[in-house]
C-alpha cells in the first residue's frame, strides 16, 4: 500500500520528471556526449511545461543522476553523471 502512494505522490508531484529524464537521454544519445543543451521546444513536444522542466530537471539533480547549468535566457547545460557501476567498468 504505501508503494502505491509513492508512485501516485510521484505521478501528482513530479511525474513529468520521467519525461525529462527520457529527452535528456534522448539528446545525450543521439549526441553521443552526456552534457546537453535542454530545449524548452524539445519539452513542450513532450507535453512538458516550462515550470514542469524545471521541477523534473529539480527532482534529477536531487537524485544525483544529473547536474545543471543553468544561464537566465539560456537553455540549461545538463550532464547526466556516472552511476557507481559505470565507474567500476
Amino acid at each position: 500500500m504505501q508503494e502505491n502512494s509513492n508512485l501516485q505522490w510521484h505521478y501528482y508531484k513530479g511525474g513529468l520528471h520521467l519525461h525529462v529524464g527520457v529527452a535528456i537521454w534522448h539528446l545525450a544519445f543521439l549526441g553521443g556526449c552526456r552534457t546537453i543543451k535542454l530545449s524548452g521546444k524539445l519539452l513542450r513536444g513532450l507535453g512538458v511545461s516550462r515550470h514542469a522542466g524545471y521541477r523534473g530537471l529539480n527532482l534529477l539533480e536531487e537524485a544525483r543522476l544529473i547536474t545543471t547549468e543553468r544561464h537566465l535566457g539560456r537553455n540549461p547545460l545538463v550532464t547526466i553523471l556516472e552511476t557507481p557501476e559505470e565507474g567500476k567498468v
